[in-house]
């Protein structure tokens, strides 16, 4: 009974369809396909950010009263991320850098830089970069990289203790993402598994 119902119910839908003249018919096929289009876009919308926005909350926001909150505020910057002085957060740190976001108008993409400069506590002769990134509390990427072998332009192997550090890396970031809360960290570690630094952070998008 109710397959003859839909199958009944259909064909007056069709025979209607095609009965109301061709040019209300293409009206209608484009009416059809402009709400398919705008629930599609609203989906999307729904479910992906773009980064060109900017429309990014860092979780733990700076409270302006170190010297790389002030400097991000005083120059109208998007920070997503600090850098600290050490990897145990259970311990004192102090903040010597800053991860901040902008869009590039001229290459269309959104990139990330990390600023910091500091002054090595322990020397460095080998280690690794251990990068651990989640997404709504699952692991996406956890890795360490040999620090002798990174591909970094303003800081290198090896690294002595006293010696001032100035780091500048930008990295290119995908416009879309999907929307919810990211955490990322990159300790710093040398062949002693020793801490000379930490970037972390934890956005909502």
């Amino acid at each position: 009974m109710i397959p003859d119902f839909f199958c009944r119910g259909w064909n007056a839908v069709r025979v209607r369809f095609w009965s109301i003249g061709y040019k209300k018919r293409i009206v209608l096929q484009g009416g059809i396909v402009i709400c398919i289009a705008l629930a599609l876009f609203l989906v999307w919308t729904s479910l992906f950010a773009d980064l060109a926005d900017l429309d990014i909350t860092q979780k733990l926001e700076g409270n302006g009263s170190t010297i790389w909150d002030k400097w991000v505020e005083e120059r109208g910057l998007k920070s997503i991320g600090d850098i600290w002085d050490g990897c145990d957060p259970s311990k004192p740190r102090k903040k010597i850098g800053k991860v901040v976001i902008h869009y590039d108008s001229k290459l269309k993409r959104v990139i990330a830089t990390a600023v910091s400069n500091f002054t090595a506590k322990v020397s460095l002769h080998g280690g690794a970069v251990h990068i651990l990134a989640k997404f709504r509390g699952h692991t996406l990427y956890d890795v360490e990289h040999d620090i002798c072998k990174l591909d970094a332009e303003s800081f290198s192997c090896p690294m002595h203790k006293g010696q001032k550090v100035y780091v500048h890396e930008a990295i290119k970031l995908p416009k879309m993402i999907p929307r919810g809360e990211y955490y990322a960290s990159a300790k710093l570690l040398n062949e002693k598994e020793e801490c000379l630094g930490m970037t972390e952070s934890d956005i909502i998008l």
